[in-house]
């Protein structure tokens, strides 16, 4: 008889094969409001999608004649510095006639823009901006005027100046088109300002922008307008994530887009750190906050508030179940030393949304 011995196989795998496969947590939180004539509202029924943001392709796909004109643009302010006022906290200006979109990005193929014609449109107060596109290929002639002129002291100040953070005068002016570049992909977070500010430097790229987009996860938005997930990334990465978000909330049975700030790299949170807290604020009048009934969903009125005396600590909590959803009863004591009953009712036979009231 033919007795045929079992065959074993072993291997080694190598560390460089399956190091990478391990994973280290990334948290991403942060909180999203309606925004309101008044004082904005959380909206706390929906998701939040999370992506990563890559823009090397962006800026690698730019021709040359585009990154020399951003970087006489970058020189022109520098040599005369726009007249207009910053706004404080500084917030991006709406270039394009929404600042959110409720279907998403336009086709993937971008017409060549006008630039003249959309400068020509903005308000008065930006009249002084098409004078200045056209001038922008004297600006190395009048930067190189202008430091002629200086005293050494002077001319070795403005040079040792800093444009961004970690990036000089001298490195803007005197580097070539490749240094240029890198410069912009390796501090675009800080470049950002002067790419998407100031809208003849915005139009000069944005329309030629290619950018990569990988989704990291999806998290529920919670009764109180806050959103948590936590995210497994290889251990071999050495970059942080360039967060960017994108909000969706259901209204009369459809799923909606209610918040996707385009461009995406000028509304981008990057170099983001796990842990740190985003703040997302939507400006889709048809988003449903917190305070707004559900169509369909009776909410019972709000009465005027009463004030009770208890003896009792600074804060104590009880939960009752209705028929519809919970209520629970917070007691707060205010500065006058009085205890305040505040009420809220979250249902949990529709949509999941939280309607504040204080009680009687």
């Amino acid at each position: 008889m033919l007795v045929r011995d079992k065959a074993t196989l072993e291997f080694e795998l190598l560390k460089p094969f399956w190091i990478c496969w391990l994973k280290v947590s990334y948290h991403v939180t942060g909180t999203v409001e309606k925004q309101n004539v008044g004082p904005n509202a959380p909206i706390c029924a929906g998701e939040v999608d999370i992506y990563d943001v890559d823009i090397k392709y962006c800026l690698l796909r730019l021709k040359e004649p585009l990154i020399e004109r951003i970087r006489e643009s970058i020189i022109d302010a520098i040599v005369d510095p726009p007249p207009i006022e910053l706004q404080k906290p500084l917030v991006w200006w709406k270039w394009e006639e929404k600042d959110w979109c409720e279907t998403g990005p336009g086709p993937s193929f971008r017409p060549r823009v006008d630039i003249i014609k959309k400068l020509e449109a903005l308000p008065p107060e930006w009249a002084f901006v098409k004078q200045r596109f056209e001038a922008l290929p004297t600006a190395r002639a009048r930067m190189n005027t202008l430091l002629k002129a200086m005293p050494l002291v002077e001319k070795r100040a403005l040079l040792n100046t800093e444009v961004v953070e970690g990036v000089k005068v001298s490195q803007v002016f005197y580097s070539n088109t490749a240094q240029f570049r890198n410069m912009l992909i390796e501090k675009f977070e800080a470049f950002r300002f002067w790419l998407c500010w100031w809208p003849w430097i915005y139009w000069l790229w944005w329309f030629y922008c290619w950018y990569s987009l990988e989704k990291l996860g999806t998290a529920k938005l919670q009764p109180d307008g806050s959103f948590s997930k936590t995210v497994w990334l290889s251990i071999c990465r050495h970059d942080t994530p360039d967060l960017w978000f994108v909000v969706r909330q259901d209204i009369n049975g459809a799923e909606r887009v209610i918040c996707a700030r385009y461009p995406v790299p000028c509304n981008t949170y990057w170099n983001h750190q796990s842990g740190e807290p985003v703040h997302l604020v939507v400006t889709d009048p048809n988003a449903i906050a917190c305070h707004q009934p559900i169509p369909g969903i009776p909410v019972p009125p709000a009465t005027a508030p009463t004030i009770h005396e208890f003896n009792v600590g600074d804060l104590l909590a009880s939960y009752e179940q209705s028929a519809f959803g919970i209520w629970s009863h917070t007691w707060s004591r205010t500065r006058d030393g009085k205890m305040e009953d505040i009420a809220r009712f979250v249902l949990t036979r529709a949509p999941t949304c939280q309607h504040s009231f204080i009680s009687t």
